[in-house]
């Protein structure tokens, strides 16, 4: 792990030894994480390993990657290593990122961690927490609502109702 010099943050690994965590914990280092990829990842390889068209030897290392990621982020998690949102758009599918909130309080944040993944935790990251990240006067902010509570069921960010961008309603 190169960490040897200050990094605002790094992409979460799937290897992450505990030594890793230490000194993501220790150097306050943020990691962008996408537990989303590893369960897609999961899928695919199922998927593609019936039809036969990945190779068996990458099916079988691929096998138990998803399980190994969702333990370290547990891992991680209850070492206190602070987290940002991650999208992984290359993996993912476009527009499914809402679905991340609920895989990361399943694996160990709470709502409210798991929110501040994606604005403050993000913005630090950034470099960008005096303009973005939170919603306070001088700053920008983009606003959405939802139809109950997300500390309750964080999954109803999964159905914004709402979007105010600049002042101008998008979403109502």
């Amino acid at each position: 792990m190169a960490l040897h010099r200050p990094r605002r943050g790094i992409k979460l690994k799937i290897f992450l030894p505990v030594y890793a965590l230490c000194v993501l914990v220790a150097t306050a280092t943020a990691q962008t994480t996408t537990i989303r990829a590893g369960k897609l990842i999961d899928a695919a390889a199922g998927e593609e390993g019936r039809k036969g068209k990945t190779p068996k030897d990458l099916l079988e290392h691929d096998a138990n990657l998803g399980q190994i990621q969702r333990d370290n982020f547990r891992k991680a998690v209850a070492a206190g290593v602070k987290m940002a949102f991650g999208t992984d758009a290359g993996v993912c599918p476009y527009g499914i990122n809402a679905k991340q909130f609920a895989l990361m309080v399943k694996y160990g944040m709470t709502p409210m961690q798991a929110i501040q993944s994606a604005t403050s935790s993000a913005a630090d990251l950034l470099g960008h927490s005096s303009e973005v990240g939170s919603i306070k006067a001088g700053k920008y902010a983009d606003i959405i609502a939802v139809a109950a509570d997300p500390l309750a069921d964080v999954s109803v960010l999964e159905n914004v109702q709402f979007v105010m961008k600049d002042g101008k309603i998008y979403k109502q």
